[in-house]
C-alpha cells in the first residue's frame, strides 16, 4: 500500500481493505452462529387437557444417552 501514487488513493485503499475485514468477520461469525450446536426452546403457552388426558407441567429435557440410535 505504500506504493499508492498519491493520499487519497492509499486512504481509497485502506477503506476498502478495512471494509473487507469487516465484512469477512460478519460472514465469519454468521457461519459459526450457523453451524453451532443451539439449544431449541419450545414454549407453549396454552394447553387444554381433556377428560381423561394426561399433561406435564415444567421443564422437559432430554439428551442423547448410550444406547440412543443415532
Amino acid at each position: 500500500m505504500s506504493e499508492a501514487p498519491s493520499p487519497q488513493l492509499r486512504e481509497a485503499y485502506e477503506r476498502s481493505t478495512t471494509r473487507l475485514s469487516r465484512t469477512f468477520l460478519a460472514q465469519v461469525d454468521g457461519l459459526k452462529k450457523y453451524r453451532a450446536k443451539a439449544q431449541q426452546i419450545v414454549r407453549v403457552e396454552r394447553v387444554e387437557v381433556q377428560d381423561g388426558g394426561q399433561a406435564i407441567v415444567g421443564d422437559v429435557s432430554y439428551r442423547r444417552g448410550v444406547h440412543d440410535e443415532n
